[in-house]
């Protein structure tokens, strides 16, 4: 579940899914290669940074230009969606489907073609699942580590 902050300062809209790009590039990296998933990991992180510091002018009028809040509101908003939208579901995205691409590669009857697309599969019906999750999990580590001795 996001958080107040994420929620006032990130609305949804189109734009907001290239920061959801790694997650597609990790099932897609059997049929399309490691190079092309890299780059999306570049797209997400960059279109996180570009929002972070997009709504700079909006939080620091919300923090009545109070430096400290802004600069720990705006580093819990741009942990939580980095933590949230690209490190913990690549993770586990990429787990998943190299879990799936070695089981499929014992079975001698698929072709790899067929595997690899088995594999991506598997990695595209997996992200529904693992939104809430994952935003609870990051939600915890910040709650335990940067909003824990400092509530913003």
């Amino acid at each position: 579940m996001r958080n107040n902050i994420t929620e006032t300062y990130c609305p949804e809209n189109v734009l907001t899914l290239l920061e959801y790009s790694s997650q597609i590039g990790e099932a897609f990296r059997p049929l399309l290669g490691t190079r092309v998933a890299r780059m999306t990991y570049f797209v997400a992180a960059s279109f996180v940074v570009a929002e972070t510091a997009g709504k700079y002018a909006e939080v620091r009028e919300r923090q009545r230009r109070d430096v400290d809040k802004v600069l720990l509101t705006l580093a819990d908003m741009a942990l939580w969606r980095l933590m949230a939208s690209v490190v913990f579901p690549g993770v586990v995205i990429r787990s998943v489907c190299s879990l799936t691409c070695r089981r499929l590669a014992r079975s001698k009857i698929l072709p790899v073609f067929v595997q690899s697309a088995l594999t991506t599969c598997a990695g595209l019906s997996l992200i529904p699942l693992i939104v809430r999750p994952i935003d609870s999990l990051a939600d915890a580590v910040l709650d335990h580590t940067l909003r824990k001795p400092v509530k913003t």
